[in-house]
């Protein structure tokens, strides 16, 4: 089998996604009413009632020619943490579908909590909080944002990851951050950088604190203002000082196929769309920028495009391959219902 319809095949065990989808045609308000628009419509009701092969297809009509033209370095990380690099340029398939109705779930889930205070983070933060507790999840589900919410279970990491994927639908710009050990460079604690505009916030879900107005950078070379939010802040402090911030994108976020439906979306919906397949590597520059203009008097910090993800899904392959029976290998495909 090609390594292409082995990446095809390895997709048909999708992510049962259970959060209620009540109240969410808020979308179709838009006045476009050109034969794209209706089949943007068409993807998206089939995306949000869990329709794969139905999505799937109309992807593939409104992308009909996605570039197989990949940036080196993306294909480096893919294959480095175990991701085929052909992943990158295959068609659409129950891996983006994955990526695209979890996208939604949690555009759903941000615009709901952030109904009469769309700029601020503080509802997001609340509800991260409150339902996530620190306990693992079962070895059988994969730590993807969404089954996280869903089991309502997860440490620091998981918790900040969440809490970046419900900012990033209201428009945030948000990054995973490793404190670090001085020493050694090891992580025992990961909080959650977002930006929006001038705004910026520090968010440690796990440990219920939310800094407004600071960033990682600032409280980096200021500790009484880490003193003063943190509890053990003689503990965190250092490890603040040697952080390292990582860009949340999935793995079908760097495939051009993703990149080029977000831009379709994009044109129809504009802020209203689910947010994914934006380039990382734009990001993590806006990232940058964003940082360097409003706090061009402290420090930078280290910042990489995340390899996790893709070790994640490198595991739902493996996954998927154990639990599909020899003879079926060469029958599924992208157009069949997992």
């Amino acid at each position: 089998m090609s390594p292409k319809k082995k990446i095809l095949a390895s997709g048909t065990t999708a992510l049962l996604l259970g959060v209620a989808a009540a109240g969410a045609m808020w979308w179709l308000s838009t006045q476009d009413t050109s034969p794209e628009t209706e089949k943007v419509l068409q993807w998206l009701k089939a995306v949000d009632e869990g329709h794969t092969v139905k999505a799937v297809k109309l992807a593939s009509q409104l992308v009909p020619d996605p570039s197989d033209t990949v940036k080196p370095a993306y294909r480096k990380l893919a294959s480095e943490h175990g991701v085929p690099p052909e992943f990158l340029t295959t068609s659409f398939n129950v891996w983006d579908f994955q990526r695209w109705q979890s996208a939604l779930r949690f555009k759903q889930l941000s615009v709901k909590l952030t109904e009469n205070h769309p700029d601020d983070p503080e509802p997001l933060f609340q509800a991260v909080s409150s339902r996530l507790k620190p306990r693992e999840m079962p070895d059988t589900h994969l730590p993807w944002p969404i089954r996280i919410w869903n089991e309502k279970a997860g440490h620091c990491d998981r918790q900040a990851w969440v809490l970046c994927e419900l900012a990033y639908q209201q428009g945030w710009q948000t990054q995973i951050v490793y404190l670090r050990e001085a020493d050694d460079n090891t992580s025992s604690h990961t909080v959650a950088e977002l930006r929006k505009g001038d705004s910026v916030c520090t968010a440690d879900p796990y440990k219920e604190v939310l800094i407004k107005g600071q960033s990682i950078r600032r409280l980096a070379s200021h500790k009484n203002l880490v003193e003063s939010h943190w509890p053990n802040a003689d503990a965190i402090w250092p490890e603040i000082s040697n952080a390292i911030m990582w860009m949340p994108a999935y793995p079908q976020d760097y495939a051009p196929r993703n990149q080029k439906l977000n831009e379709v979306l994009k044109r129809h919906l504009g802020k209203k769309r689910p947010r994914f397949g934006e380039d990382p590597q734009k990001r993590l520059r806006r990232y940058q920028q964003r940082s360097r203009d409003t706090e061009s008097d402290v420090d930078p910090m280290p910042t990489r495009l995340w390899f996790y993800p893709f070790r994640l899904l490198n595991a739902g392959f493996r996954k998927a391959q154990e639990n599909t029976p020899p003879h079926e290998n060469n029958r599924h495909t992208a157009e069949s219902e997992p």
